[in-house]
């Protein structure tokens, strides 16, 4: 039955792509200056096949010539596209189909097509998000806006340089919130949750930031309507823009929290809560969700640190 579905699914997305292009690709016109794209928005936008971790590359991608599809979504990896031949690549999407792959989770059939020799390719969503890509569109808006500029991070933490012939990084590379860093180089990474990799120098040392520019190609319950390369990084020193003590700037380097904080205060702190809650306690207060404490705001200020496990005060 399986075999059976995934067959009429591949035929009926390919019938589909050939009856809808024309008026997909009219559509993409419009759509050419959005930086944020759902899948059944790609129509028209080229993507640029990632490199792949050292122990994935013998895998290939999970993308498909059209006529393989049926037998690549069966399990058949012979048929992927394999590392070599289309790493860096750069395809363009010719039709999105969506179907329904759960309850109330649509998934989609992504068509690519090869603008130099034509021929057709099958992709498939997981989550709304399709691995092994990055938008070309992504990789040229971060070159212009971020090349040779000087950015302040965000981490304590920078990944060393990645050796591609070796599949291994350098050691990392400590540093500090709001520490300015320059960007040498932007090309496309390994990953399709933070496909662009920032060749930054910072305290004299290279080292590697991973960003998302956009929201294309990220899981749907992730967007926010904050840009995703904005939780890596500040565009001016927020040493000086923020206008925070120099106490402040000492807890979030030691990476502790306090009540009294700023929801952005411990977010540098500590990085994204697990899961939010906005709803339960009212309109004026949120409860946040680390692995073991519980972090409840008022508005926009922390008003107590409790454990999960004791429900206790953390922090009196």
């Amino acid at each position: 039955m399986k075999r059976v579905t995934l067959f009429f699914l591949v035929l009926v997305s390919t019938m589909l792509c050939i009856s809808f292009s024309t008026v997909a690709w009219a559509q993409a016109s419009l759509l050419a200056n959005s930086p944020n794209l759902t899948p059944n928005q790609w129509v028209g936008h080229r993507f640029v096949f990632l490199a792949l971790p050292a122990d994935k590359q013998s895998e290939g991608y999970e993308i498909f010539p059209e006529e393989q599809a049926e037998q690549g979504f069966a399990g058949d990896t012979s048929v992927r596209l394999p590392y070599q031949s289309f790493e860096g690549k750069i395809m363009t999407v010719s039709a999105v189909v969506s179907y329904l792959a759960g309850d109330q989770q649509y998934e989609y059939m992504v068509h690519f097509k090869d603008d130099k020799t034509g021929q057709k390719f099958l992709g498939r969503t997981m989550r709304g998000q399709l691995e092994g890509i990055v938008p070309e569109a992504d990789l040229s808006r971060a070159r212009q806006q971020l090349l040779g500029k000087t950015i302040y991070l965000k981490q304590r933490m920078l990944q060393g340089m990645y050796d591609p012939q070796a599949g291994e990084s350098s050691a990392a590379v400590p540093v500090k919130l709001g520490e300015a860093a320059q960007v040498l180089d932007v090309y496309s990474g390994l990953r399709a949750n933070e496909p662009i990799w920032l060749v930054v120098r910072v305290h004299g040392q290279k080292a590697i930031l991973p960003i998302a520019y956009s929201w294309t190609n990220q899981p749907m319950t992730a967007w926010t309507e904050q840009a995703p390369w904005q939780t890596a990084l500040f565009l001016e020193n927020p040493r000086t823009t923020l206008g925070w003590s120099d106490e402040v700037w000492n807890q979030l380097d030691a990476g502790t929290v306090e009540p009294g904080m700023t929801k952005e205060q411990v977010l540098l702190s500590w990085g994204a809560p697990v899961s939010v809650d906005e709803k339960t306690y009212g309109t004026e207060q949120a409860v946040w969700n680390y692995s073991s404490k519980m972090l409840t705001f008022q508005q926009d200020v922390l008003q107590a640190v409790k454990d999960i496990a004791l429900n206790e005060a953390a922090i009196p």
